[in-house]
């Protein structure tokens, strides 16, 4: 243990300054990433199915918020597509502020 003391005091040391850069580097890639695209209004709607039915297989709960959707009136489905307005709003914004900082590329 003695003999090794010398190495496991120089990784320490380097393992600090290692984790102080990475910490750097990641917020740093972090900040320069593009904004996520907003929810839409049927993942909005199919968050609350899975909430609700948390204890059914994910495939079956996928199945019944696809149909439950399609079966649902225009008018029920207004908040949901009002919120992803709003999200999609709020996108576009924070779109437009990368892309004066960083330059508009093409997004696929």
């Amino acid at each position: 243990e003695a003999q090794r003391k010398p190495y496991n005091d120089a990784f320490a040391k380097d393992k600090k300054a290692y984790d102080k850069e990475f910490a750097k580097y990641a917020a740093a890639k972090a900040a320069a990433a593009p904004p996520k695209r907003p929810t839409s209004a049927y993942m909005l709607f199919n968050k609350e199915v899975f909430a609700a039915n948390s204890g059914m297989a994910a495939t079956e709960v996928a199945k019944l918020a696809g149909a439950q959707w399609n079966a649902l009136p225009a008018d029920k489905k207004i908040p949901y597509e009002k919120k992803a307005a709003e999200l999609k709003a709020v996108y576009e914004k924070e779109l437009a502020k990368y892309n004066a900082k960083h330059g508009a590329e093409k997004e696929e």
